[in-house]
């Protein structure tokens, strides 16, 4: 069954009707609360020493085997954009990983993201509220099944190396291997008991980030990165 958005209010007065005018709508609603901040540029670039000890990610190559393992393990239950689907991606993975070995290595060697692969399917997905009201929806954005498994591929050799060379922080628990969130709570939780049973005071500060992908300081991430021999 189709997702049908209700009617909406444009300026909290009057009503939005054709799914074309609700459309527009939400696009500028979703385009006004996701973006880069102008201030980015204008922050000064972090002052990070840069090793020459740490060893440099570069000359990296695709393999044909590594392809098929991502292909092969492609999940065709995640739903992508229109076009190529999982479930074709994961069933010609053998016939087709030759060429996509092309896509990705020119990719890499250029240093150019297929803008192809950067457009995405929008749903507007509604949080709770009034639901006339654009600002109560949230965007979904569904990528092509192949930008996915590039994604996967190169997401594999930043991964090993950062891995490899224990580039990534012992307290880093959230998206690491054998590892979880679950983890570092546990240990938190005993570090409070250790200190209570020692008599001691213990004071913890939580910060939650509002829209933390649309926040993210390009720059500094990028320096970072380049810290990180990347």
């Amino acid at each position: 069954m189709p997702h049908v958005i209700p009617s909406l209010k444009h300026n909290l007065c009057r009503l939005i009707e054709e799914d074309c005018d609700k459309a527009e709508l939400l696009n500028e609603h979703f385009a006004s609360i996701n973006h880069i901040s102008s201030t980015d540029d204008a922050n000064p670039t972090p002052s990070i020493t840069i090793s020459s000890n740490v060893p440099q990610l570069s000359g990296l190559k695709v393999t044909l085997n590594g392809v098929e393992k991502i292909l092969l393990k492609t999940d065709i239950n995640k739903a992508c954009s229109p076009g190529v689907t999982s479930r074709l991606l994961r069933e010609s993975a053998i016939i087709i990983s030759p060429y996509i070995i092309k896509i990705v290595q020119q990719s890499i060697d250029t240093g150019i993201f297929p803008s192809i692969f950067k457009t995405g399917y929008v749903n507007a997905l509604f949080k709770d509220g009034e639901l006339t009201s654009p600002s109560n929806y949230r965007p979904i954005t569904l990528l092509p099944a192949l930008s996915k498994a590039f994604e996967r591929i190169m997401h594999f050799h930043l991964y090993s190396h950062l891995k490899k060379n224990n580039l990534l922080s012992p307290l880093q628990s959230g998206f690491i291997r054998h590892d979880s969130t679950v983890n570092q709570l546990v240990g938190l939780v005993q570090s409070i008991h250790l200190e209570t049973e020692q008599s001691k005071t213990t004071r913890a500060v939580f910060l939650d980030f509002s829209k933390t992908f649309d926040r993210v300081w390009i720059k500094g991430l990028l320096k970072k990165l380049e810290g990180k021999g990347v």
